[in-house]
């Protein structure tokens, strides 16, 4: 049983490195990204907002879905229990 605990725990470990290895390289990527883009473009700022812009995008379209889904809609009486 300690075995698989131990083995659970190192599989665990391992994945949780990986995924923090994976975030940090796509950080450096984005952070490349904006530098090249700085270098066509001349200037940092838009840079950055180019490659800022399909996040804030995407962002936008999530939090408008995820309103969408939560808006408060009519629940049919037989729906809700009485707390009468």
């Amino acid at each position: 049983m300690r075995g698989n605990v131990r083995a659970v725990a190192t599989l665990a470990l391992l994945f949780g490195g990986a995924a923090l290895l994976i975030l940090v390289s796509l950080v450096l990527l984005l952070l490349s990204v904006r530098d090249a883009i700085a270098v066509l473009v001349g200037s940092d700022a838009i840079a950055a907002l180019i490659v800022a812009l399909p996040f804030l995008i995407a962002t936008a379209i999530l939090m408008w879905a995820g309103l969408r889904r939560m808006s408060l809609r009519e629940v049919p009486r037989g729906k809700t229990p009485d707390h009468s």
